[in-house]
């Protein structure tokens, strides 16, 4: 429940200036490291019937999973025929220059092998107008909120999850706000902005002024 509601809002907060279309263009939505498909198939809930949702992840079988995610939510609406999935093992996109309208991302950024290298990408496929949003959860999490993972880790977590020591691993493994300032610096995002919350990270380009 818990994670339906994060992508519920995140997919509302990333689209939001695709609501206002300044020409008949349809827009195009790139989501990297989609995984289970959550976040696919509450973006395709939240956009127009005309937008094209390119779902890209290098994990072997999750193109599938994501895939059959999508069409149970998508139900009688078959908001699964917009989507098109792509197992792809790095992140040199399959997606021309400038044709992109936003690219989303939550969660993947601390797997990322060269994250300038993929930020250097989103410039790339981004329209003049495009927009990113970049989640994921952030390495210097507050005392009580650290704990709280930890314990529920080790109380309640799912045993497999638990064996590979996640979500602790992922969070040891992602960045603070300053070093995810530095990196979209050195790969010359365009106005970009971190927003810092209780437990994740958010690097975006807002072009709704």
């Amino acid at each position: 429940l818990g994670w339906r509601i994060a992508h519920w809002w995140l997919a509302r907060h990333a689209v939001a200036p695709l609501r206002r279309r300044p020409s008949l263009r349809k827009p195009k939505i790139l989501v990297l490291d989609h995984g289970p498909g959550g976040l696919v198939g509450a973006i395709a809930n939240a956009t127009a019937r005309d937008t094209t949702i390119i779902a890209s992840d290098g994990t072997s079988g999750m193109g599938t999973l994501a895939r059959h995610r999508v069409k149970e939510a998508a139900g009688r609406f078959g908001l699964d025929t917009r989507v098109a999935f792509v197992e792809q093992s790095n992140h040199a996109f399959p997606v021309s220059h400038g044709s992109v309208d936003l690219v989303v991302s939550s969660g993947g950024l601390h797997n990322w092998p060269e994250p300038e290298w993929t930020f250097a990408e989103i410039r790339r496929v981004l329209s003049p107008s495009g927009r990113f949003v970049v989640a994921d959860v952030r390495r210097d999490l507050p005392i009580g909120i650290w704990i709280l993972v930890r314990a529920w880790q080790v109380l309640v977590g799912p045993a497999p999850l638990s064996t590979i020591d996640e979500p602790s691993s992922s969070i040891r493994s992602a960045y603070t706000a300053q070093e995810l300032d530095w990196l979209a610096s050195r790969a010359k995002l365009p106005e970009f902005g971190v927003s810092v919350w209780p437990a994740w990270l958010i690097l975006e380009r807002d072009v709704r002024q």
